[in-house]
């Protein structure tokens, strides 16, 4: 265990513990601020909207990826049943 002085946390990028100030992370406690604060955010949301709309996702494979794709993508931006 390292000593839990003010600059020391994870280092993501080496796998270890150490002192960030030193690594060149300039500010370790601003990510876990705003992570608690987005957090906090959608929480809030969820609680007065009472609900969550999300996406299921579809396992598709990579030929169906791409006729899905050649069907729909190829026209993106000119809406359904203009052709050029």
């Amino acid at each position: 265990c390292q000593p839990t002085q003010f600059g020391w946390g994870w280092d993501a990028s080496v796998m270890e513990y150490c002192d960030l100030m030193e690594r060149g992370v300039v500010d370790p406690a601003k990510v876990t601020i705003n992570a608690i604060d987005n957090s906090a955010s959608v929480a809030g949301l969820v609680l007065t909207t009472e609900c969550l709309v999300t996406e299921i996702p579809i396992e598709m494979s990579e030929e169906e990826k791409q006729k899905m794709f050649d069907q729909s993508a190829m026209a993106a931006g000119m809406g359904p049943g203009i052709t050029q």
